[in-house]
């Protein structure tokens, strides 16, 4: 684990820019330049339930939707069929590029809690909003 400061909390999203404190070289991952589509390959990083790097993969599975709001802005947001499990939120999705093509904010479940109905993605356009959001006075 890093030390780290949040540096912007964006009032439109569910997302926050922080800075990490290291003395190691970090390896960045390129944002891509647009969002995956229906049927794009993703693979998705996480760490649920205390373990690190967890990898899934699986496909998007619909466009961008409006999955609710966050602070009476519309959460858009994108399907997809890589298996996340609790404690995933915020991981990376990565696409066959190896670029960032979103960032997992969750998935839905079965009403029991047992059963993986689909993931959600938060696709690099919206978090290029935050990004730039960020950067206004």
């Amino acid at each position: 684990m890093y030390a780290a400061d949040v540096m912007y909390v964006s009032q439109r999203d569910d997302l926050a820019v922080i800075r990490l404190f290291t003395d190691e070289d970090l390896s960045v991952i390129k944002m891509a330049d647009s969002d995956p589509e229906k049927g794009d390959r993703i693979l998705c990083i996480g760490n649920p339930q205390g373990e690190w790097f967890a990898i899934s993969c699986g496909t998007i599975t619909s466009g961008i939707e409006k999955f609710g709001e966050y602070r009476d802005f519309p959460c858009n947001a994108m399907k997809h069929s890589a298996y996340i499990q609790v404690g995933s939120s915020g991981g990376a999705a990565v696409g066959e590029q190896m670029q960032l093509v979103g960032i997992t904010p969750g998935a839905s479940l079965s009403l029991d809690g047992k059963t993986f109905k689909y993931g959600v993605v938060i696709p690099v356009s919206e978090i290029r909003l935050c990004l730039d959001e960020r950067e206004r006075p």
